[in-house]
């Protein structure tokens, strides 16, 4: 009892020293920094393969988009009921990204003969996010359906008139390749709508996608909190900590341990505080993730006995580093490295994934 109340107090002495020196918050700080532009980036999926549509409301655009829906195509194009319910399946990763047809639309499908064509741009309104991987394709599949919508009514015209073989065929046929050139050559048909928000009265949708984020993140704070144990450990090496350990003998160990930790589960406050801002991680893994900076501080420390300098063992760590992430972090994604998956459990990363 003596020597654990001996340990928590050389603890709390090692994370007052930690505070008063600027080359932890230095260290700190390009660990948090690393965490923030990482985990607040979002990188696009290849796996969502839905394309959201919605209409103004009309026959003719109605039938476009199920033109779109029923279409032979590599992606899944589905109709949302509103343009609110369109962006919250965007918004929340259901649809890789949405088109919403104006009134303008219907418009252009269903004008009479002789009409005033309505204006083409930003008659679509576009939805996407950073995550979104199909939405130029997209554009080319939404493209050609408008283009094939409006060539029937031409064709209704000419055979109502009689024409269909006279010689203002040519004149009607022009009229829609001319109507093609335009939609294509219109650069801004779609108008774009990046800052997507939620609905007024909406609640955010919990979907597979934020689950998913939400397990990145907690990967990535695996990954640095081992990589900063073995950084931290680093000072085990150095003459004024081997001369301490030399006079503590029998409680070198724990001595090494309290050093590491100190720094560890400091930095892993830092990070938390930081995720906070970002999106709030649940309590239970927090704390069990706070535990967890113990086993993995000790983890590094045991890994130092394997070295007689600090060089070697920062070279060796950068590879240990690596490779616990390839194994534990993407070992289910990577095929060949299914025969070496008992290696992951060697590693603390996989404890704070359980």
């Amino acid at each position: 009892m003596l020597r654990l109340q001996k340990w928590f107090l050389r603890f709390g002495i090692l994370v007052k020293k930690q505070l008063t020196m600027p080359s932890f918050y230095i260290t700190a700080g390009l660990f948090v920094l690393i965490y923030v532009l990482i985990g607040g980036s979002v990188f696009p999926s290849v796996d969502q393969n839905v394309i959201g549509l919605a209409g103004g409301g009309g026959a003719e655009t109605a039938r476009l988009m199920a033109e779109l829906a029923d279409a032979d195509s590599i992606y899944d194009f589905r109709i949302y009921d509103s343009a609110d319910a369109l962006r919250l399946a965007v918004e929340g990763g259901r649809a890789d990204c949405g088109f919403f047809f104006k009134d303008e639309v219907e418009q252009i499908l269903n004008r009479e003969e002789g009409a005033e064509v309505p204006e083409l741009q930003g008659c679509v309104d576009y939805y996407y996010t950073t995550s979104t991987t199909k939405g130029e394709a997209a554009k080319e599949s939404v493209y050609a359906v408008m283009l094939e919508a409006s060539s029937p009514k031409i064709l209704d015209r000419m055979i109502a008139s009689g024409s269909l073989f006279s010689d203002t065929s040519s004149a009607l046929i022009d009229e829609a390749l001319a109507e093609r050139e335009r939609i294509l050559a219109e650069e801004r048909l779609f108008e774009v709508h990046f800052e997507i928000v939620h609905a007024a009265g909406a609640e955010p949708v919990q979907t597979k996608k934020t689950t998913k984020e939400s397990e990145n993140g907690k990967r990535l704070f695996a990954a640095l909190i081992f990589a900063a144990a073995l950084f931290f450990a680093a000072v085990i090496f150095r003459s004024d900590e081997r001369a301490v350990c030399s006079v503590l003998r029998g409680e070198r160990t724990g001595y090494r341990l309290a050093v590491v930790l100190a720094p560890l589960m400091l930095l892993a406050l830092f990070i938390f505080a930081a995720q906070y801002f970002l999106a709030p991680a649940d309590l239970p893994w927090v704390l069990r993730a706070l535990v967890l900076t113990v086993p993995t501080a000790l983890w590094a420390v045991l890994f130092t006995s394997l070295f007689k300098n600090e060089t070697m063992y920062l070279y060796v760590s950068l590879g240990v580093v690596l490779v616990a992430c390839v194994v534990t972090l993407t070992g289910n994604e990577l095929p060949f490295l299914k025969s070496v998956q008992y290696l992951r459990w060697i590693f603390p990363i996989k404890y704070f994934l359980l």
